[in-house]
């Protein structure tokens, strides 16, 4: 089987999800990062010799960092992808926003730690946090 070796994170990796043509890795370098799928399936060791991986193809964040600690959780549905930190926020990304954007809504309410997201048609975020609460956000 072939195996990519995907380069970005000067840490662990500490999340990743799928959504439409795109990666995303969130890690404890603070760091979220999206790689665009299609690209990454026709790199092959045959296509491209001893040439590295391809760097992650965008950052989300000012300055390359979306919290100011490391990033838990992240979960996408259409044009947003959402990300939950050590920091006890929720913040969302628009997808095809301009690297180093900042987030385009920053969502407070954990007292501590956000360990888990989903979301729902792009309509609804749900978080959950070490604060033992589960917080149903409205994105509109």
């Amino acid at each position: 089987p072939n195996t990519l070796l995907l380069q970005g994170h000067s840490g662990p990796v500490l999340c990743m999800c799928l959504g439409g043509p795109y990666l995303f890795t969130g890690g404890a370098d603070k760091c979220l990062f999206m790689h665009r799928v299609p690209l990454l399936v026709h790199y092959t060791a045959e296509k491209v010799g001893n040439k590295p991986p391809p760097r992650p193809s965008r950052s989300f964040g000012q300055g390359g960092f979306a919290h100011t600690g490391p990033v838990l959780c992240i979960a996408t549905d259409k044009e947003y992808l959402v990300s939950g930190g050590v920091d006890g926020l929720v913040k969302m990304w628009k997808v095809e926003s301009a690297p180093d954007s900042p987030a385009s809504r920053v969502m407070q309410g954990h007292q501590g730690p956000v360990w888990s997201l989903a979301t729902l048609d792009g309509l609804f975020c749900c978080s959950g946090g070490a604060d033992k609460k589960v917080m149903l956000w409205d994105l509109n």
